[in-house]
Formats: structure tokens, C-alpha cells, sequence
């Protein structure tokens, strides 16, 4: 297992198959094709794709590749790796993971009134908070925090610097209107027309850009 954000590596490319090396000297009998790598954040390495491709194919075919950026999209990966790969979308907790991370299930069909209002007060905290798995159980303003990190990380890294947006401020703009009609339909039409009410300078082609890049980056569906 190796974490690609750790700062003490400096690992370009060329590189890379010092890893193998590494595991070789402390493991000399332990045969590469049963060794299960898992690599966390390896986009951080430009050029990674091309030993990867040689590890699945020449060294193991147990490779796990796992990242948090919208750079290790599924479509990308295929693309990247060459059909070499099954991708998986970790998704946030459901309602009935979010009760178990409280150690509370769900499975009953009947509740006694303490439970009921109990399960009721959850749902109501989950339609709020949402359920990503490292929220869940912080103290609110932790909460707060953390959620608007995520919001930024996933506005400036994974649309702004990853799509080279030359207009973060409205990119911004375009994200608050996002999240502010949760659960309804966007209109990047409507949207448009409040811009250019504000004298706002952009075309509608931008705009559906915009709407692509988010959907990419899985901030809306």
C-alpha cells in the first residue's frame, strides 16, 4: 500500500518501478505475481498510467488504484489503462448506513415512539448534513468546516485547475446557483439570462461547459 500524498516521496515516472525494487529487497521469496498493490492518490504522479499498464500487465494483476480526485474517473482510467480496469464509485452513506454509523439499523418494520421520533430526528439531520462517511458524527461547526473544504477542493482542483477555467470567480457563481436549487431542475438558460441581466459577459456554450464539468466531477447528476 502506498499513499501518492505522502510529502516524504519525490516519485516522477521514470521512477516508479523503484516501488517493485523496494518490494523485491524486503520480500526476495514472495513471488510479484500473487503481490496485491493498492495505490492511493496515484494521479499525483504524472505519467503513472504507462507503469501501471506495465505492472497489470508484465508484474501482478492485483493493481487497486483509489483517489478522491475527479481525475481517476472511470472514463479515464478505461482510457488511460486501456480496458485493463473495473471501476467503482464509492458513493456517500445511504440513510440506513448513516443510522449504522450510529449504531442504530433500520431493518424493523415496527417502532416503539422513542425510536420512531429517534429515526425521524436522523432523517432529518442526514437531509441536511448529507452523508458523507467523515462528517457524520462531528460536532457541527467541525462539520460546517469540513463540508465547505470539500466544496472548495472539489470547486478549485477538481473543475477549475483540472479543466484550466479561466474564470473561477464564475465558476463560483455557477456553483452557489447549483447548490442553492438543490433537488430541482437547473436551467443553464434561466441562468444565463440572470447573468446578462447583471451585465455579466458570457456565452451559453461556457455555460453548458460549466454544467459538464460539474456533472464530471460528480457535484450534481
Amino acid at each position: 500500500y502506498i499513499n501518492f500524498e505522502d510529502e516524504r516521496l519525490h516519485l516522477d515516472a521514470a521512477s516508479l518501478g523503484l516501488i517493485l525494487d523496494a518490494y523485491q529487497q524486503i520480500h526476495p521469496d514472495q513471488p510479484m505475481r500473487d503481490v496485491h498493490f493498492l495505490f492511493d492518490e496515484i494521479q499525483e504522479v504524472p505519467g503513472w498510467e504507462k507503469f501501471v499498464r506495465r505492472l497489470v500487465d508484465s508484474v501482478s494483476p492485483h493493481v487497486f488504484l483509489t483517489g478522491s480526485s475527479a481525475r481517476l474517473l472511470s472514463r479515464e482510467i478505461a482510457s488511460s489503462l486501456r480496458g485493463r480496469t473495473l471501476a467503482y464509485t464509492l458513493l456517500p452513506y445511504s440513510f440506513r448506513e448513516y443510522l449504522r454509523a450510529f449504531g442504530e439499523e433500520s431493518g424493523s418494520k415496527r417502532f416503539d415512539t422513542s425510536t420512531r421520533n429517534r429515526t425521524v430526528a436522523r432523517f432529518d439531520a442526514f437531509l441536511a448534513q448529507g452523508g458523507y462517511p467523515e462528517v457524520v458524527t462531528l460536532d457541527e461547526p467541525t462539520r460546517i468546516k469540513t463540508l465547505q473544504s470539500y466544496f472548495e477542493i472539489m470547486l478549485y482542483r477538481d473543475i477549475v485547475e483540472r479543466f484550466g477555467v479561466r474564470r473561477p470567480h464564475l465558476v463560483k457563481d455557477f456553483a452557489r446557483r447549483l447548490v442553492s436549487g438543490n433537488a430541482q431542475v437547473f436551467s443553464v438558460h434561466k441562468y444565463y439570462r440572470d447573468l446578462k441581466s447583471r451585465n455579466v459577459r458570457v456565452t451559453k456554450d461556457t455555460l453548458y461547459a460549466f454544467a459538464d464539468h460539474f456533472v464530471d466531477a460528480c457535484f450534481v447528476t
